[in-house]
């Protein structure tokens, strides 16, 4: 009993000296989410935020403070407390007047894009690996932006022997700006898991949908390929449309490439 009650304790110590850290960075401006933000807490390991602008670290009780960077904004500084588990960050943007300069050299984006063709082979999971699964989850939302709809209630009229007389209230304009300011007009989400075998290809197995927005669920999302799952293939599909891939063979000659931002991890 002893030997439990203290082995207890120092499980109860360790786990006290560690803070949960989770939040989401936007732009103070438009309130927009802002993907891929850098999130270096100090003395610690740098990670990004997710595609939606969030992120979530564990704190050692040494580190005391994180900063917040991304392209084209100012840097910010938080400290962290034990009592706060959630952090919303605005990052405001940063604006500089810089004197043109001409740079005559390779663009250094360019650079790493030729490589990783290069490299295709030794990095494509599917030339690479003679298996292997994953899941995925995709969302489609179909919405509107209330500030472009007027809103306003119409007066209808009918014409009766060249005499206009008044219907009724038109209140569908005004219906809809205040639905769609509360919710989205359709969303729908599905989780899939893919297994890769090289003797029978890529197969997909959808494992939940949840559909919301109409009384008759679509289910043609369920087959419907919003993007590719792989960025080594020749060309990549986009909501079904084919494009060139990014790191095919002759994507240089149809891509412009630029460095927005780079993060340091483990020295690299």
């Amino acid at each position: 009993m002893r030997i439990f009650a203290f082995l207890f304790l120092l499980i109860s110590m360790s786990l006290q000296a560690q803070t949960s850290v989770s939040g989401v960075v936007r732009d103070s401006e438009t309130k927009s989410t802002l993907a891929f933000a850098t999130i270096t807490p100090e003395n610690g390991t740098a990670i990004i935020t997710d595609v939606d602008g969030k992120f979530s670290f564990k704190a050692p009780a040494e580190i005391i403070t994180f900063t917040v960077t991304y392209t084209g904004y100012e840097p910010q500084t938080i400290k962290i407390s034990s009592s706060k588990k959630y952090y919303s960050i605005r990052l405001k943007p940063h604006t500089e007047e810089l004197e043109t300069i001409v740079i005559n050299g390779v663009n250094p984006a360019n650079e790493i894009i030729r490589q990783a063709i290069n490299r295709k082979a030794l990095n494509d999971p599917q030339q690479k690996l003679s298996s292997f699964r994953y899941r995925t989850y995709d969302r489609l939302v179909v919405t509107a932006d209330p500030d472009s709809i007027r809103g306003l209630l119409d007066s209808v009229y009918v014409y009766e022997k060249a005499v206009r007389r008044f219907e009724k209230i038109d209140s569908a304009d005004f219906k809809f700006k205040k639905l769609i300011s509360t919710q989205h007009l359709y969303q729908t989400e599905k989780v899939s898991e893919f297994k890769f075998n090289r003797d029978i290809g890529l197969k997909e197995t959808v494992i939940a949908t949840r559909m919301a927005g109409f009384k008759q669920p679509l289910y043609e999302f369920i087959g419907l390929k919003l993007q590719s799952y792989s960025v080594y293939t020749k060309n990549i599909d986009l909501f079904e449309t084919k494009y060139q891939g990014p790191v095919s063979d002759g994507a240089l000659s149809e891509y412009h490439y630029k460095l927005l931002d780079t993060v340091s991890i483990d020295n690299r």
